[in-house]
């Protein structure tokens, strides 16, 4: 499998190039760095996002100009909602994935919220999250955070609270908190590195690698069943 990188040489990039120099039948071939052009990753089988919405974006316009569309894995946060119709549109050519977090835990998370929080609804349980990251991230509240309040919102809640801080080098700490006068739930998900986020990025682009001939779609949330559970059953 051949890997094209954008935002290759950013923490998360790096933490690909690394993980990618370990396995023996994934090959990098293209990781451009900010103000070159991004013509070599037509060389690429799959292409993982880990950039900006900007350079995504100008790689999208990229492709249709050339009308060479290439799979698509969107790891970057920040997308507004009419970047995100541009997306939406690539993806009418060639599978995309795009995911706020490509933990396995989170994506875990959501299923298990999408359990809870109904039932925690209907019993007059409130709600409130926060997001913790490192003084670097750019965007706030996370992209992670903005999903989790998605999921939250299909389960009947509005008006949620969400608190972003940002302290020194945090991975990403996420919190759902279910509350009522007497009592509190809680529902939480700590990164302690950022390599679980980059396995999930590979093992994404692994899947549609392997899927050539899957239905171009667009992906909000990882659909840990349609990939994740099978690539295990298929190296079992």
């Amino acid at each position: 499998m051949k890997i094209g990188l954008l935002g290759g040489h950013g923490r998360m990039g790096l933490e690909i190039q690394k993980l990618i120099s370990e396995q023996s039948n994934i090959n990098l071939v293209s990781a451009p760095k900010r103000g070159e052009d991004f013509n070599s990753l037509f060389k690429s089988d799959v292409i993982i996002d880990f950039s900006l919405p900007q350079a995504g974006l100008e790689w999208i316009k990229l492709a249709k100009e050339k009308k060479h569309f290439v799979p698509y894995i969107v790891a970057s946060t920040g997308w507004t909602a009419e970047q995100l119709q541009k997306l939406t549109e690539y993806s009418e050519y060639t599978p995309v994935i795009q995911s706020t977090n490509f933990s396995l835990g989170i994506n875990a998370l959501h299923q298990i919220l999408s359990e809870a929080a109904p039932l925690l609804k209907n019993l007059g349980y409130e709600v409130k999250v926060t997001e913790t990251h490192h003084v670097h991230k750019k965007d706030a509240p996370s992209g992670t955070a903005l999903s989790i309040e998605s999921t939250l919102e299909k389960s009947g809640y509005s008006n949620i609270e969400i608190e972003a801080l940002r302290e020194g080098e945090v991975f990403g700490d996420h919190e759902i908190k279910f509350f009522s006068p007497s009592d509190e739930i809680i529902l939480s998900h700590s990164a302690k590195n950022r390599d679980l986020f980059a396995k999930g990025a590979l093992e994404a682009a692994y899947w549609l690698y392997q899927k050539k001939q899957v239905s171009p779609v667009l992906f909000g949330i990882i659909p840990l069943e349609t990939f994740f559970y099978e690539r295990q059953g298929a190296q079992s």
